[in-house]
């Protein structure tokens, strides 16, 4: 928790005096697209989500906060925090989002993790939203 100061607010600047912003990504996407993305192509669930990803979606109600959607939203805003992209190689994979408390620190591995420590890179916040139409992410890399 953050401390207090003498009128009772808080600082909650996430400590980057210590830090430099690497980059922020931002990433709207509609619903349908990606729903129907995922129910006309079986073999994009394997390749967008891992595991334990399609494990958390599968665990929530399909009408609920558009997981799917919200996680493929986080995985975009991802590489545009990164300021990488396919052509390095980085696969779907190489994101996992874990849980979704207030802000994620994704898991991070493969060509993406190479990329990520080639850059000093030292850590990946992500949050995101939905509507019944859209969902967003936003994301930022930390030095």
């Amino acid at each position: 928790m953050a401390d207090s100061d003498a009128d009772g607010k808080y600082d909650i600047s996430l400590n980057l005096r210590s830090g430099r912003v690497y980059g922020v990504g931002i990433d709207i996407i509609e619903v349908d697209r990606v729903t129907r993305l995922i129910e006309n192509h079986s073999t994009m669930l394997q390749r967008i989500f891992t595991a334990s990803e399609r494990n958390l979606i599968s665990s929530y109600a399909k009408s609920s906060c558009n997981l799917p959607c919200r996680i493929f939203a986080m995985k975009e805003a991802i590489l545009k925090s990164c300021a990488v992209g396919w052509q390095e190689g980085v696969a779907w994979s190489d994101m996992e989002i874990t849980g979704f408390a207030n802000c994620h620190e994704p898991i991070l591995t493969g060509k993406l993790a190479e990329y990520i420590i080639s850059k000093n890179i030292q850590k990946v916040l992500a949050v995101s939203s939905a509507t019944g139409s859209y969902a967003v992410a936003q994301a930022i890399a930390l030095m």
